[in-house]
């Protein structure tokens, strides 16, 4: 249930943004992104979902199987930062009780 509501919301705050210029190239290709979903419990005790989004195609144009391999590991297990990298990588915090996303973030917009 939390990852349903998690996976609406996330799409509502695309489609609600999507009028933003450098927003809008992700509502556009939003089946492209993948999500890493973390889950926690915030200083006031409220359920947050961390959502943390990279496009698909960062991971699938490795130059060689082998780092293929790594990134495909590495994303799946680990928390993905990046500094920079444009809208394909993207942040939101959803209030899983509230059903209220914040914390919005493009990087390089």
């Amino acid at each position: 249930m939390e990852i349903n509501l998690t996976e609406e919301l996330v799409k509502k705050v695309i489609e609600e943004q999507k009028k933003v210029s450098y927003i809008n190239p992700i509502y556009k290709n939003f089946d492209k992104y993948v999500f890493q979903l973390i889950p926690y419990i915030d200083d006031e005790n409220r359920k947050i979902m961390y959502v943390n989004s990279l496009c698909s195609d960062y991971i699938d144009d490795s130059e060689s199987v082998d780092n293929l391999e790594a990134n495909v590991n590495y994303w799946d297990n680990f928390l993905f930062l990046v500094d920079d990298g444009g809208n394909c990588f993207w942040q939101v915090k959803i209030d899983i009780e509230r059903g209220e996303y914040f914390d919005f973030s493009v990087n390089a917009n």
